[in-house]
């Protein structure tokens, strides 16, 4: 549970992120890459690198930078309801890292030289918890995030 709530948060901070696919993804020798900003990532861009044709193309998330992020949930057990006046909250890159997509999944970086698997570059916990908020039940649910 712990890691499927990591991967989801964390899919949802790149979720329009993108990337293609090359050989062995952790394999850099010989490769140029070039760096685009996520901010700077034109729509036109944002198709190629998800269709796969832009695999030498890391997207950088410098430290600093806020984004608006929207998190859903939907289905049959569930249903997240949004706020129509707030659909978005920020989010503030707090270290600067790269996200590349090879051979059908999502690599991870901070140098441009070492890439891991999600699973292999964040480390974390996730808690769910009820409690009692101004007499009513309230369910608080998060994670943190930190580089392994």
């Amino acid at each position: 549970m712990k890691k499927i709530i990591s991967a989801a948060l964390f899919s949802s901070l790149i979720c329009l992120t993108v990337f293609a696919s090359l050989g062995n993804p952790l394999s850099t020798s010989g490769e140029s890459v070039k760096v685009v900003n996520v901010l700077d990532i034109s729509e036109s861009d944002l198709n190629k690198l998800k269709d796969g044709e832009m695999g030498n193309v890391a997207v950088e998330f410098s430290k600093g930078t806020q984004m608006p992020i929207k998190f859903f949930l939907s289905g049959e057990l569930i249903k997240l309801l949004v706020d129509e006046k707030t659909p978005s909250k920020l989010i503030e890159i707090k270290t600067t890292f790269y996200v590349r997509f090879v051979n059908d999944g999502l690599i991870f970086s901070t140098n441009l030289s070492e890439w891991k698997p999600f699973m292999e570059f964040i480390t974390g916990n996730a808690s769910v918890e009820i409690g009692t908020q101004n007499g009513k039940r309230v369910i608080t649910s998060g994670a943190e995030i930190n580089l392994k």
